[in-house]
């Protein structure tokens, strides 16, 4: 959290390309390791007990929660088409983005449920063995949300900052953006605190995707 609290008083988008690719880069990494151990263990066999279940009613809701949750970036996409340099090339950057996605997100699910099966863990990187290779691939993969943290609250802080409760509070004359940055302070130590306190990360995702994805990709839009 001490390296997110400044990056979030960063006012533009522009100035996280840096950190944006870092974090694409990481990511990228991760997903070639981990489908890389996929593609071993499915050759060799390791989980000789699991069962592979084509639909799974008692977890679809879980499912369904966290695929929708894939797609929710929804609130930083006019952040997004705000920054570019080339803005009517949106809709063409968002429906390649969109195939890719789900690409990546369909190969590396199903290549992880076929080798570990009922065995996998909420995160899949515990399924991987102790080295020094996943080692690294879970810290990378740890900078990786650090550093896409920004851009998704991009739209939560603009929310905040346009309400009336926000505009009405004291500024400071001698520091104007003392304001800004107390409150983007409380967003950060306030999510901070959710994801240490949270039990159950793969139900708490569900349930973020059940009720903010649905209304912002089935219910808004509409």
């Amino acid at each position: 959290m001490t390296f997110l609290i400044p990056v979030l008083w960063i006012k533009t988008i522009k100035k996280l390309t840096f950190i944006n690719v870092f974090a694409l880069a990481a990511i990228l990494f991760a997903l070639a390791t981990i489908i890389t151990y996929d593609v071993i263990y499915i050759r060799e066999n390791t989980y000789p007990e699991w069962e592979i279940k084509l639909f799974d009613a008692v977890n679809f809701p879980i499912f369904f929660g966290i695929a929708v949750l894939n797609f929710e970036g929804n609130p930083a996409s006019l952040n997004i088409q705000a920054s570019m340099q080339r803005p009517w090339n949106y809709l063409k950057v968002l429906w390649v983005s969109a195939i890719v996605t789900t690409t990546i997100v369909f190969i590396q699910a199903s290549l992880s449920y076929l080798a570990y099966g009922s065995y996998i863990d909420e995160l899949v990187t515990l399924n991987l063995p102790s080295t020094r290779l996943t080692s690294i691939l879970r810290i990378m993969y740890a900078i990786a949300l650090i550093m896409s943290y920004p851009i998704q609250m991009f739209a939560a802080i603009d929310i905040i900052e346009n309400l009336d409760f926000y505009k009405s509070l004291p500024s400071s004359e001698w520091f104007p953006n003392l304001k800004h940055m107390v409150a983007r302070t409380l967003v950060v130590l306030l999510t901070g605190f959710v994801a240490i306190e949270i039990p159950k990360f793969d139900i708490f995702l569900s349930f973020l995707g059940s009720l903010g994805g649905t209304f912002l990709c089935f219910i808004f839009p509409f």
